[in-house]
């Protein structure tokens, strides 16, 4: 007779209702036994919240390792954790220690070699920074500065270090807060940096509601010189975001949670959290998956180091589409390269920077895309700087 085994599925919650991620995780478990993984085993779940705080993560995970005898914990999602520091961690949503592959696709593309990074300090812009630094590190690529401010900046202070970088690059990579990012394209304007000679590109992991239309004004509300000038800052401004977030699967994964946490035991009829938890049901599949393996092989399942090993190089559709781990236990996510054209009701996504290969894809969305696909081809195109003619700058030809 199989002895039934009791797995305790410890899960931290960025929000204070553990339920709505709670609904998350059952989708896999019925998943899961629908595909006769685990069928002679129970699971229940654990929860603490932290609110995506690192403190309170940290202690979240002791608590629930060492009082509640978790077997796994899931969470918090925008974990930066380094590998060698933490060798049992298995990251099943794009993360940003990937955003600096997807800039060096960019560069490679546009033969560019120098940047400017401005980013904001204690937050997740600051993953992403260091990632894109240390990939530009290890492949040539010049950050001729790094700026670092935290979030409450006077506008004199933003305006100094604008000018500041002036004249030491002409593409500038910048994460923080959309009203300093405004403050920050406005001070570019009145120095005269929103010119074809610059690109600006924002980076952040999930497209929000400001990255279809970012600096709105509102028609009624703005002056013919204010809609010139944001005109001006679109024309120069790029994002570069994850892609995965908006697929098929996406759509329909958001329609089944929605529908099993109005259920009980959840009876959470709210949308919030929808976004956050996407991919807590394809790391709860996952983790289902390589522990049915280890079963069956009559390998150890509380071992932590051979969970992650085997969590490597895993491919399999998930919940948030296909879903590929790398030999690192990170997940390898597809990323947006979105332009927004100054005539254009809104900017889109254009270009599809593709990581399992390395290869840069187009998008086929609409007749407007499609003119943009033809033009992403040459390097001087809708305001992106060529790095091969003459500059202006120090006297270089190409830097």
């Amino acid at each position: 007779m199989v002895k039934t085994r009791n797995f305790r599925l410890g899960y931290i919650s960025g929000f204070d209702d553990y339920s709505l991620g709670g609904a998350a995780i059952s989708l896999a478990l019925d998943r899961a036994r629908d595909e006769g993984l685990m069928t002679n085993d129970t699971f229940s779940i654990v929860y603490k919240t932290n609110g995506c705080k690192p403190a309170e993560a940290m202690a979240a995970s002791i608590e629930l390792v060492l009082l509640e005898r978790a077997n796994v914990v899931f969470g918090p999602y925008c974990s930066p954790d380094n590998k060698d520091t933490y060798p049992t961690l298995v990251r099943c949503r794009p993360s940003y220690n990937t955003m600096g592959k997807a800039f060096m696709e960019i560069f490679k593309k546009y033969n560019w070699r120098r940047a400017i990074i401005f980013s904001q300090e204690s937050s997740t812009c600051h993953y992403g920074a260091k990632a894109i630094y240390e990939e530009f590190e290890a492949n040539g690529i010049k950050v001729a500065e790094w700026v670092r401010l935290h979030n409450e900046q006077s506008k004199k202070l933003i305006e100094e270090k604008v000018l500041h970088i002036k004249n030491k690059a002409r593409v500038v990579i910048l994460c923080h807060s959309w009203p300093i990012m405004e403050t920050f394209m406005l001070a570019a304007d009145r120095f005269g940096m929103t010119t074809s000679d610059y690109t600006y590109l924002h980076y952040q992991m999930s497209p929000d509601k400001n990255s279809p239309q970012p600096f709105y004004i509102p028609e009624n509300n703005s002056s013919e010189q204010e809609k010139e000038t944001r005109r001006r800052i679109l024309a120069v401004f790029k994002q570069v975001t994850g892609a995965y977030l908006s697929n098929d699967s996406v759509t329909k994964f958001k329609q089944m949670l929605r529908i099993r946490q109005s259920l009980p035991p959840w009876n959470v009829k709210s949308d919030q959290g929808l976004s956050a938890f996407m991919a807590l049901s394809d790391c709860t599949y996952l983790y289902l998956m390589v522990l049915d393996e280890i079963t069956s092989e009559g390998g150890d399942t509380s071992d932590g180091r051979l969970i992650a090993t085997k969590s490597k190089e895993k491919q399999f559709h998930g919940f948030t589409g296909v879903v590929t781990i790398n030999d690192n236990a990170d997940r390898i996510p597809d990323y947006w390269l979105w332009n927004c054209h100054p005539n254009a009701p809104q900017c889109k996504p254009f270009a599809l920077i593709h990581l399992v290969d390395g290869t840069v894809q187009f998008s086929n969305v609409d007749t407007f895309l499609l003119i943009l696909k033809c033009t992403f081809v040459s390097s001087v195109s809708f305001g992106m700087p060529n790095e091969f003619l003459p500059n202006k700058f120090m006297g270089n030809i190409a830097f």
